[in-house]
């Protein structure tokens, strides 16, 4: 992963957590429209908007993904979820 790129605070079209940052995962690119993002709250998979904002990315639009990209995307994922259960541990005060 690469650098962090902040933008304005927007809610998560499916949790409603606030999004604040993105990190790409193959270079250091700032979002465009149509990119695909994860929440890190609940891990929503979603795409920006022309205005940069999320929207929930359909599981017709994942179907339709070269290999690559999914394989980038599930990869992804799995780091955010184990992102997700550290966080909940540590909160929780178990391992």
């Amino acid at each position: 992963m690469q650098g962090i790129h902040r933008h304005d605070p927007v809610p998560c079209p499916a949790c409603g957590s606030i999004v604040d940052a993105t990190t790409c995962v193959t270079d250091d690119a700032k979002p465009v429209p149509g990119d695909i993002s994860i929440c890190c709250a609940c891990c929503a998979t979603l795409a920006f908007t022309d205005d940069l904002t999320y929207r929930i990315f359909t599981e017709d639009e994942i179907q339709q993904l070269p290999t690559k990209s999914l394989t980038q995307l599930f990869a992804a994922k799995v780091v955010v979820l184990k992102h997700m259960k550290a966080m909940r541990a540590e909160k929780d005060g178990s391992p």
